[in-house]
């Protein structure tokens, strides 16, 4: 079974195709998507074909890309890729790309890479060298990112920590703006609750106050009765026949 391999070029002289031809060898497709703008990427992840693994090249930003036509957000790029029901693994070759490829696996549930600064080119090229080649002996993404950093030391030393896999949840600044968005929503509810139960405890505060008047209207006139009454016996029986 082939897999199809998907390079994105976006804004980026880089082209790792060859090189990828050769690490990964038969069994594997590679089609080169070079200077695309946003209908050439819709027409590229329409769908109609299903990759295994998405490599992009690309100018970044935090939680962007950059595209012929203008930067490609978070949401759009996961717009994008989420038609890709095969993806074994996602890699961003971007500056900066470490929060949007969170992003992505978050919402694609796949292993993800990316940079969490700005990296340079040659450093990102032998990082993609060496990470396929251990990807492709031991299919473990995460043993091949550690061989690429080992790869990026050696030659790139200020770059081998920028290299980052995520392959769990992350929290998003996207993620985390919904979540307090729900939890604002959620507190602004109970806020009115609260409002709700303090009006019905001020009601149940008087309820007592009037029942206290009230016993007290009834004591007095138990009072006035239990004294009275003698009074009231003895005229009766004064003024009787």
């Amino acid at each position: 079974m082939t897999t199809k391999v998907l390079v994105i070029a976006l804004a980026s002289n880089l082209d790792i195709t060859g090189e990828l031809s050769s690490i990964l060898g038969p069994g594997y497709e590679i089609t080169l998507l070079r200077g695309a703008d946003r209908q050439k990427l819709d027409m590229a992840l329409d769908g109609r074909t299903q990759y295994g693994i998405v490599h992009i090249q690309a100018c970044g930003g935090v939680s962007k890309l950059v595209a012929d036509d203008g930067p490609v957000s978070e949401a759009e790029l996961v717009t994008l890729v989420e038609s890709q029901g095969c993806l074994q693994f996602v890699v961003v070759a971007a500056c900066d790309s470490y929060e949007l490829v969170g992003g992505l696996h978050n919402a694609l549930h796949v292993p993800c890479v990316g940079y969490n600064a700005p990296i340079d080119d040659r450093a990102a090229v032998e990082f993609s060298r060496a990470f396929y080649r251990a990807w492709k002996r031991s299919g473990d993404v995460a043993l091949a990112v550690d061989r690429g950093r080992e790869s990026l030391a050696v030659l790139y030393p200020s770059e081998a920590p920028k290299v980052r896999l995520i392959n769990g949840d992350m929290v998003t600044p996207s993620a985390f703006g919904a979540c307090m968005g729900r939890i604002d929503e959620r507190l602004e509810a109970m806020g009115a609750q609260l409002v709700g139960i303090e009006e019905r405890l001020d009601r149940m505060d008087a309820y007592p106050r009037r029942w206290l008047y009230v016993g007290l209207l009834l004591g007095v006139l138990l009072i006035v009765a239990q004294v009275g009454t003698p009074f009231l016996n003895a005229a009766l029986i004064r003024i009787g026949p």
